[in-house]
């Protein structure tokens, strides 16, 4: 079964999904306080990220109700799959150039 080219699905939809994954490359630089201290505020968080996105504000409640939020750090393979969805919003044309997750992710 052939994968669907998602590059001419729901423009709109495609332009929040690339709004999102920047919205996550930014989470992904954040100091690990200021990330933590934004799970103390998911509410808050998904707010400016529907209207940043322009997603529906259900879907960024339930996205940040899972997301972690902890000062543990990436281990190479959170990396690993951080790295192939941005290789597959690239692929698939939602964002305009190719991202290094590696390259954004605060060492401190």
């Amino acid at each position: 079964m052939k994968k669907p080219d998602f590059s001419s699905f729901n423009p709109g939809k495609r332009a929040s999904l690339g709004k999102l994954l920047g919205l996550s490359a930014a989470c992904l630089s954040m100091p690990f306080p200021a990330f933590a201290q934004a799970g103390k505020h998911r509410d808050e968080v998904a707010r400016l990220a529907a209207k940043s996105t322009g997603l529906d504000l259900p879907i960024m409640q339930r996205a940040f109700a899972r997301a972690p939020f902890s000062h543990s750090g990436f281990t190479e393979e959170v990396l690993d799959e951080q790295q192939q969805t941005a290789d597959v919003f690239f692929t698939q044309k939602l964002i305009p150039k190719r991202i290094d997750i590696r390259d954004i992710v605060w060492r401190g």
